[in-house]
Parts: structure tokens; sequence; C-alpha cells
């Protein structure tokens, strides 16, 4: 993109997003988001564990189960370093 002088969009900062998120869902934003961030981690997790293993066990429906690993790993690896914040 900046080939054709334009800049990348990027992500934007987490609080306003989060403050947004939860004036829509009628709450206060949680004083412990970060809990609430690696839990969903943890379950976000649980997906690609799944098909990794029924990839192990020869039932996957995704031929590149055993590839899931990596992914597990990366979200088990982002999600244990965010645990400490808790």
């Amino acid at each position: 993109m900046q080939a054709i002088g334009r800049q990348p969009p990027r992500a934007p900062d987490g609080a306003p997003i989060q403050q947004r998120y939860c004036r829509h869902a009628g709450r206060d934003v949680p004083a412990a988001l970060d809990v609430f961030i690696v839990f969903s981690m943890f379950r976000l997790g649980a997906i690609p564990a799944g098909v990794h293993r029924r990839a192990l066990d020869g039932n996957a429906a995704d031929p590149r189960g055993l590839t899931f690993r990596d992914r597990l790993l990366a979200v088990a690896g982002a999600g244990w370093a965010l645990a400490p914040r808790c």
C-alpha cells in the first residue's frame, strides 16, 4: 500500500472498542478485563486442540488438521503470556 501512497489500516486502540461494546451491552467495562481475555483465549485454543486431536485419531474433517497444533500453541502461548496480568 505504501507503493501507491497509502498507509495500511491499523487496528484501533482497545480501550474505545471495549467502552463501546460495554455501552451497547448495557454494562460497565469490567475492572479485570484481562481475566475475560485469557478465558476467551483458553476457549479459542480448545478449537484447534480438538481439530488436532481428531487429526491424530484419523477422524479430522479438515485434511490440514495436523497443522492446527501450531495454531493451538500460538493461542496457548499468547494466553499464558497474559495470565500473569490477571
